[in-house]
């Protein structure tokens, strides 16, 4: 017999058994596709109809097969009516029925206890905490709680005997040959950057250690990994820790720079060439005046911000400019959007980065003056942008006119708290994106779900008013201008500019004035 073919779509069909508890309508409304183009082997989801409950669910062709269950009734079927005295079976004083059938459709107590789906537990401080079924067993508590007894007092005299064993002192002592791999690895870069000193663990006055400080240059190093620099730690880091060491070192009048683990580990060049820019070590140095500044397309831009710049580049940007150097591209700065005020004439100087050991003296002013033009024909009124604490004091937007519109206070990110190898944003971790429970907030959630909060130094706002730009056009088009003793607004007809000299005169010098500030 031969199969019938969709001609339309020039693809094979595959007649669905009926046997199987397979919905070609619903399959069509979810996916987009119908089922009997599907063959039996393939990964593609359909949508199906439980034998049990009668409710249909997704599962994938290959998968399905006569009398399926869904995932709530194949937990439940392959543990009901058995018993056994293996230990798990008494954690069911830590399962929470209401709640596991709330947020997966199932009840915590009939899974077995081998079953890997997922069930909501509560512990003996009053937390909700998600865990697989096999991995809940009887006094199972939260991770926080874990954390908080791993320093339990044996805990600490077992670790204070063995630093006296070894060291001779119950402190936390960090002799020669004792630090870390990644600690190690960053002292030798320091020493061939610079030629000078390092000091490794240097004490502070408020109790505080630098774990790097080369007190020639008055530059300070702390590389922070992340299995102890979360609020969740054996010592945990709050929202102020980071912050207070680095006031702390300002009042000493050292720079600190802040590294957080993965960082070094997955953009490790990028980290490299910051820190030589920080330290002034260089294997080039170029002026700006025998290089030209020219608009380069957003894909030229990216690739070079994702080779040079610590955070890669930002999918909003829409305008680049680049400077050359005989051909060479040696740095970049982007603007793009606002994110929550585009409606409004502001943008954001998003990006700004030079090729990893040049120097590019006087750069960054023109590339700015350059986009300056095309923020005057834009009508600007504000450009935006931010530096952060952790490795900049924001100097280069004083030399490029900005003002300091806020100080920030420390933000944070996310780390898995039983394996901490990266952060995630605190973007990604909202509750519209978390299907978080009602009445629980953003952190407990997280805490529910092994999440702890990695805190930075803090952040600066800086501002560029552009507003000159517009008040041209608008004497150039016959628009009110403020008047600068009365506050009124004094129409200007074009082709009486002239007298606007002599009647607003103070208005005018302040436009003379703004463009002499924009260079």
């Amino acid at each position: 017999m031969v199969r019938p073919m969709c001609y339309c779509l020039n693809m094979r069909s595959y007649p669905i058994p009926s046997q199987l508890p397979i919905d070609a309508v619903r399959t069509e409304e979810v996916f987009g596709y119908s089922p009997i183009f599907i063959a039996p082997g393939q990964n593609k989801k359909v949508i199906c109809i439980c034998k049990n409950c009668k409710k249909e669910f997704a599962v994938r062709r290959k998968s399905v097969e006569e009398g399926i269950l869904c995932k709530p009734c194949r937990a439940t079927k392959s543990w009901e009516g058995r018993t056994t005295d293996i230990p798990a079976i008494n954690a069911e004083s830590v399962l929470v029925d209401d709640e596991t059938e709330k947020r997966f459709g199932y009840k915590a107590t009939t899974l077995s206890p081998y079953s890997f789906e997922k069930v909501v537990g509560r512990c003996s401080c009053g937390a909700l905490f998600e865990r697989i079924r096999r991995n809940v067993v009887p006094n199972a508590i939260c991770v926080p709680c874990s954390y908080k007894n791993r320093m339990s007092e044996a805990s600490v005299a077992r670790r204070a005997e063995t630093f006296l064993k070894k060291y001779g002192t119950v402190g936390i002592p960090i002799p020669p040959g004792a630090y870390g791999k990644v600690e190690d690895e960053l002292a030798r870069y320091l020493q061939m950057w610079t030629n000078e000193e390092v000091i490794r663990q240097k004490p502070l006055d408020g109790g505080h250690r630098l774990d790097f400080l080369l007190p020639e240059r008055k530059i300070a190093i702390e590389y922070c990994g992340l299995f102890w620099h979360n609020e969740m730690s054996p010592t945990p880091r709050g929202p102020q820790y980071h912050r207070e060491k680095m006031l702390e070192c300002d009042v000493l009048g050292i720079r600190l720079i802040t590294i957080f683990e993965d960082e070094w580990r997955d953009r490790n060049e990028q980290c490299k060439g910051l820190l030589r820019a920080q330290l002034g070590s260089f294997d080039r140095k170029v002026d700006a005046r025998k290089g030209i500044v020219k608009e380069i397309s957003l894909e030229e831009s990216r690739k070079f911000l994702n080779n040079h710049h610590l955070q890669g580049s930002v999918l909003r940007s829409n305008k680049a400019w680049g400077f050359y150097l005989e051909e060479e591209l040696l740095s970049v700065m982007t603007f793009g959007p606002h994110p929550r005020q585009s409606h409004e004439n502001v943008i954001i100087l998003d990006r700004f980065a030079v090729a990893s050991g040049i120097n590019v003296r006087g750069g960054a002013s023109k590339l700015f003056n350059t986009a300056m033009a095309w923020l005057k024909e834009s009508c600007v009124e504000k450009v935006v942008s931010w530096s952060d604490n952790r490795w900049s004091t924001g100097r280069v937007y004083s030399k490029l006119g900005f003002s300091l519109a806020e100080n920030l206070p420390p933000d944070y990110s996310y780390v898995k708290a039983a394996c901490p190898r990266e952060r995630l944003s605190k973007q990604s971790q909202k509750k519209n994106r978390t299907a978080c429970p009602e009445g629980l907030t953003e952190s407990e959630w997280a805490t529910q779900r092994g999440l702890a909060r990695v805190w930075d130094c803090g952040k600066k706002r800086w501002e560029r008013q552009v507003s000159v730009a517009v008040r041209e056009v608008e004497l150039l088009h016959g628009q009110s201008v403020p008047d600068a003793d009365t506050e009124h607004h004094v129409s200007v007809p074009l082709n009486h500019v002239g007298l606007l000299l002599d009647v607003q005169g103070s208005v005018l010098e302040d436009i003379v004035i703004s463009e002499e500030v924009l260079g």
